[in-house]
């Protein structure tokens, strides 16, 4: 895990849209039951991962939508080239 910049957007969205967040350490065993995971950042915002090694996830599409969501409430500013 990366705390990159996508991160701090997509938890900044997270709390625009009043969902919380934490950050947790996982291991083989805290995956049984998980419904859904993604891989995020600057190019795709919620990347559907299929298993960990031999854990797969039924998927969820609510997972990506919501992290969809929260990219798309990052409040934008262009960027202004100095000519």
């Amino acid at each position: 895990m990366l705390a990159g910049i996508t991160m701090q957007v997509l938890r900044l969205g997270l709390r625009r849209l009043g969902i919380p967040d934490e950050t947790r350490r996982l291991t083989r065993e805290s995956l049984n039951g998980m419904r859904a995971a993604a891989a995020t950042n600057s190019h795709c915002s919620a990347q559907p991962i299929a298993a960990v090694d031999e854990t797969a996830f039924p998927g969820d599409e609510a997972l990506t939508s919501l992290l969809q969501r929260a990219w798309q409430e990052a409040l934008w500013e262009p960027v202004r080239i100095a000519q």
